[in-house]
Formats: structure tokens, sequence, C-alpha cells
């Protein structure tokens, strides 16, 4: 049977198994190192586009040649997936697993920064996991956490309440989330806080242009919005 999917779907499970990279087979300077993998794994090959998956370390893991239907190449995927090559070595396995459990620990205890600390490391090792799962899940949380604070911050200021509370949720946040986009999302919304009061002093006639400039320069983030309803 068939599977139905979008050109969308496809991307984002290869997106999850590999990072593509290119070598043009063509050009007189290809990678000597790409080629002779490419004839030995896949001998014979006489058909654009060359696809091998390797791992991090280069086991070759799968590879095909020539054009594939979307049923082909999800099989291709699934084919991938299945590989033993890609979980990770008992050695990482006791690495991700200690990082996991700080992930917690510091999930637990509202330290933001050394659960983003936890997903870093995590990150820079390789071979799957369940370990991930639970270091992902803690870092989703925490970036919860700063969104529920981030959009509270934007209803006050946009539903004119005063400022002072709005600025506190967000020096809070810009200092627990320092480093991380939404800490700077929330300095940008301590500038726009402070931007708006200063728009109350201005007379009414330059109020129109004063609020457009503003807008350009929150451009990129949700503060702009504050200044263009």
């Amino acid at each position: 049977m068939e599977r139905t999917l979008t050109a969308d779907a496809v991307r984002d499970r290869a997106a999850e198994l590999f990072v593509g990279l290119k070598s043009e087979c063509d050009a007189p300077n290809q990678e000597a190192e790409v080629a002779k993998l490419l004839r030995e794994k896949l001998p014979g090959a006489g058909t654009l586009p060359f696809i091998g998956v390797l791992t991090a370390d280069g086991k070759w893991v799968h590879g095909f040649s020539g054009h594939r239907s979307p049923d082909q190449f999800l099989a291709d995927l699934d084919k991938i997936d299945a590989s033993p090559l890609l979980d990770a070595s008992p050695a990482t396995v006791k690495k991700l697993e200690k990082i996991a459990a700080a992930a917690e620990k510091a999930l637990a205890k509202q330290q933001w920064s050394k659960v983003f600390k936890a997903e870093s490391a995590a990150a820079k090792l390789i071979g799957r996991h369940a370990s991930r799962n639970t270091v992902s899940a803690a870092a989703a949380k925490a970036r919860g956490v700063a969104e529920s604070g981030l959009s509270k911050a934007y209803d006050a200021l946009a539903g004119g309440e005063t400022r002072d509370e709005a600025r506190k949720t967000l020096y809070q946040l810009s200092k627990a989330f320092r480093g991380q986009p939404e800490g700077d999302e929330a300095a940008a919304g301590i500038k726009a806080s402070d931007r708006l009061g200063r728009l109350a002093e201005i007379a009414e006639e330059h109020r129109a242009a004063a609020r457009a400039k503003a807008a350009t320069e929150f451009a990129g983030t949700r503060w702009a919005k504050l200044f263009t309803e």
C-alpha cells in the first residue's frame, strides 16, 4: 500500500535522520574521498543522484542512486532509521543519562541556564538514545515558561496596564534566560516598555511618526505590534 505524504513530510522525516551535504560529482576537483567511497559502496551506479548516508564518524549506513519514488525513498529512510549504527555507544549512553538526570534536576529547581547547558552538552554527543528525549523535554518546558512570561508581559503592555509589573517580569526573564533567544526577547521587551512610556510624553501630533519609528526598530520581535495596533 502506498503511503500518501507531502514534500514537507518527507523533508521533515529526512531532517530527523541526517544533514545533507553536496559534492559535485561532475566537477574536476571532486573530493577524492567522496568519489572513492561511492565507487566502493555503490558499484556500477551510473544514474544521478548518488546518495550515501554515513554516521558522523564515517561509517556507511545506506545508499542508492537514481530516481526514487516517494515510497522507495520512505523505505530508504526506514532502513536508515533502523540501523544500529545510529545508536549511541555505551560510553556515550552513560554521558547522556548523566546529562538527562542533570537536566531534570535543574528543571525541578527552575535553574533554566543549567537546563540549556545540558541541552548544549547533549547536542555535542553523537548517537541516539532515549535520554535525549528527556533533555529535549526539559528544554521545551523551560522555553514554555519563558514564553508564558513573555506573552503575559506583552498582554499587559498591549492592554495599557501598568508597565511596572510587566517590566519586572521581563527583567527576571532577561536574567534567567540570558544567552537564549527568550532572554534577548525579554531584553527587547524592556526597551519597548520604556519606549511606550516616552511616547506618552510626546506631543500628540508627533506620536504617529514616533510610533512608526519604534515599530521599525522593534521589527522581528513581538513588541513591534505594540506600536502598530
